[in-house]
């Protein structure tokens, strides 16, 4: 076991299981407090939200938004998406390039 502890494979090994699993528990906790700022924790239906990147959209974010929901138009860094599911609104909240979601009115 000392063997183990000592190998600097083992130690690399262990450095990036921490990067990665950290990275995923930032981006949720992150992701939570987007989607409580806007409302939107207890969303039980389809909502329209407005999206705000941390960099103008290119082709990629437009084509990762409209797979969460019907894009209605774009201005500067914000995009407005209709119909978005409480699943995705999770997945939107959880991306480190969306800045934040606003709930917008039916």
């Amino acid at each position: 076991m000392n063997g183990i502890l000592r190998a600097p494979a083992f130690w690399i090994t262990a450095a990036i299981a921490v990067m990665v699993l950290g990275d995923g528990v930032i981006q949720r906790f992150d992701g939570e407090a987007k989607r409580r700022a806007a409302g939107l924790t207890e969303t039980t239906g389809p909502e329209n939200v407005a999206v705000t990147l941390t960099v103008a959209p290119e082709q990629f974010h437009m084509s990762r938004l409209q797979q969460w929901g019907t894009m209605t138009g774009a201005e500067g860094r914000t995009v407005r998406l209709r119909n978005v599911s409480p699943a995705n609104i999770d997945a939107l909240a959880s991306r480190s390039w969306v800045a934040g979601i606003q709930r917008l009115d039916r």
